[in-house]
């Protein structure tokens, strides 16, 4: 199992020390009635936690020190912290798109920024219809499913949440809403109306608030069935403004902005507590890119593809099926939420498709000692293409030289050492290459799909 004593970033990864992992285990019911009880009992409710632009060391468990953040620390103490979390995009149009899917979003090109709501409604931009998101696949497996918070998979009537494997949806379509106002227009970038399902819904007050309220509310109301909700807020991306409860007395917005975020998430996690619920509900948390300001101790920010800009805090909580309070350190990405927890769910993925996402539960309970990956990739138009082979990781910018870096000894990237290895740089830049035939094919679905 490739799972250790929790190693630092600096002073950044801090643990609450070693927990023996128990297997948990079923007995076997006498009766086919009480069997099929216990098998649905046994799968998990699925909670997917996405913040939006959170700077790497902006988690108290990732060395954050000018608020805490106990809720979220607790999700990843609680479960399994992966050192080398990736997603598959610097900014979050693609990221959520991969992680929808379980695929590179290259794979349906929606793989760069959304730009201004009436162009993606001029363009009739968003995921491409043909690919099946993680709620449909969770509905099929007999799911409630809820989306709570922001969207971004495309504007337009026929991306619409509810017309893609959604019951509920509370929150705005766009990449982007005012935090303190409910209905914007649709226009540029102010994001439109805060809708639940399809209509305006009516109300006042910060919006992070009203998310969390809501998606709280959708746990009680669906406490007696698995259900799979993803909760979006907006925290803490720009505009940065936020009720002054939240800010610490010197005044630092930007932690007041975090704070809400942990708070957040706190509302959702007391509501499963409440429930009795939280020992059977699997928690993922994951970034939606690198934060757009700080990142240390890596390097680069969201919309690069070092880095800062690419590996975020992830984390998975599932009581006695993954390890509790240790840290993974192979390569992982976004993608594998998709296949991991429809996995946990007893779920099947189509077979009309590949998917580019592993279920990680088989390497977090040491059923496969390999890594998950042989090799990773990024396309991101407006920066350039990386590929990430065991600690190696080759960086082809637009414009000047490829940069190869080892990042087992130099996570910062700070050493470029393409002059040095020029056959490595040839490998990679060829496995780019390869990787790119595959995903520009335009013959992704197979004859069955929709």
């Amino acid at each position: 199992m490739h799972v250790h004593k929790p190693a630092t970033i600096g002073r950044s990864l801090r643990t609450t020390g070693h927990r023996v992992f128990i297997h948990s285990c079923m007995i076997l019911a006498g009766c086919a009635a009480v069997a099929a009880e216990a098998a649905d009992a046994d799968r998990p409710n699925i909670v997917v936690l996405v913040s939006d632009d959170l700077d790497y060391r902006q988690l108290g468990y990732t060395g954050y020190q000018a608020v805490e953040t106990p809720h979220i620390d607790s999700v990843i103490r609680g479960g399994t912290f992966f050192t080398n979390g990736y997603v598959s995009g610097p900014v979050c149009a693609p990221t959520r798109a991969g992680l929808m899917t379980g695929r590179y979003q290259s794979r349906f090109r929606y793989e760069t920024l959304t730009g201004p709501i009436t162009r993606q409604i001029a363009d009739d931009y968003g995921v491409d219809m043909r690919e099946l998101l993680l709620p449909q696949l969770l509905k099929d497996a007999g799911y409630a499913t809820a989306v709570i918070g922001k969207w971004h998979l495309g504007y337009n009537e026929k991306y619409h949440p509810n017309h893609r494997g959604v019951d509920h949806f509370f929150g705005f379509l766009a990449g982007g809403h005012d935090y303190f106002v409910w209905d914007t227009p649709a226009i540029g970038l102010e994001g439109g109306p805060i809708l639940r399902n399809k209509q305006k819904a009516e109300g006042a007050g910060y919006v992070t608030e009203a998310l969390a309220r809501e998606a709280a509310e959708f746990v009680r109301e669906h406490r007696d069935r698995p259900f799979f909700l993803y909760y979006s807020p907006y925290n803490v991306h720009p505009p940065y403004v936020v009720p002054k409860k939240y800010v610490p007395e010197d005044g630092d917005v930007m932690a007041g902005m975090v704070k809400a975020l942990d708070d957040s998430v706190g509302v959702i996690l007391d509501a499963l507590r409440a429930c009795s619920l939280i020992e059977n509900t699997f928690v993922v948390y994951v970034n939606d890119n690198g934060g757009a300001r700080d990142n240390a101790p890596f390097r680069g920010k969201k919309g690069q593809l070092h880095e800062g800009g690419i590996r975020i805090p992830f984390a998975m909580r599932w009581p006695g099926r993954i390890p509790v309070g240790w840290v993974y350190d192979q390569p992982v990405i976004q993608l594998d939420i998709l296949p991991t927890v429809v996995s946990a769910a007893g779920g099947t993925l189509p077979e009309d498709r590949e998917y580019d996402g592993v279920n990680l539960l088989p390497y977090l309970t040491s059923q496969k000692t390999t890594a998950p990956h042989e090799t990773l990739f990024w396309r991101f138009p407006p920066h350039g293409r990386a590929a990430r082979a065991g600690d190696l990781k080759l960086l082809l910018p637009n414009r000047g030289e490829p940069e190869l870096y080892d990042l087992a000894s130099d996570p910062g990237e700070k050493n470029n050492i393409a002059s040095e290895h020029p056959e490595i740089v040839a490998r990679l830049k060829k496995a780019v290459r390869d990787w790119e035939a595959i995903v520009a094919n335009p013959d992704q679905y197979g004859p069955s799909s929709p």
